[in-house]
């Protein structure tokens, strides 16, 4: 009986405290071994349209320095509706870079009153037979070209093309907000 009831708190205890998201999915290898396989805590950011549609996107916050510097990386996919938002202190004007990210994602650049400072799409950097410096520097060049236009507080990561199949007939995305 004692060890019924354990068993049945403890499955209550994690029932209560998992998310309705499913849990991220990892790329195995070695590229991914120091890769934390912890999901971030979770907000639900809106999407705001030209048009007055709003769409909800459940999204792993990433606050500090280390969960910036990981992001999304080895994720083997990113499902519809969900991203990851990073948060930061003061603007900044730096683009992002997909090292170590197996998946093509949209990236929306935001600013400090909420509204969209850019939009880019940015394709997957994964390792092609390179030493990790050969594919670091690799993976560095291709993010210039992801350098958003003006400054940003905040950006929201999303799967690549999901943003446009929510935003069609609402129009363009203009701003997001966040719990």
């Amino acid at each position: 009986m004692h060890r019924t009831l354990l068993a049945y708190l403890a499955l209550a205890g994690f029932a209560i405290g998992c998310s309705t998201a499913a849990a991220p999915t990892f790329v195995d290898g070695d590229d991914c071994a120091d890769v934390s396989h912890e999901p971030l805590r979770r907000t639900e950011a809106t999407l705001h349209f030209d048009s007055g549609k709003q769409v909800d996107v459940d999204a792993e916050v990433a606050s500090t320095t280390d969960e910036h510097l990981q992001g999304l990386m080895c994720r083997s996919e990113v499902p519809p509706g969900t991203g990851m938002l990073f948060l930061f202190d003061s603007e900044r004007i730096g683009q992002f870079w997909m090292f170590n990210t197996h998946v093509d994602l949209d990236i929306a650049y935001i600013s400090a009153d909420g509204t969209i400072a850019d939009l880019k799409r940015m394709t997957s950097c994964r390792r092609d037979g390179e030493t990790r410096d050969e594919w670091s520097q690799r993976c560095f060049g291709e993010s210039v070209s992801y350098a958003p236009s003006r400054g940003y507080t905040a950006t929201l990561e999303l799967p690549a093309d999901w943003l446009a199949s929510v935003g069609e007939n609402g129009g363009a995305l203009t701003r997001v907000t966040w719990n």
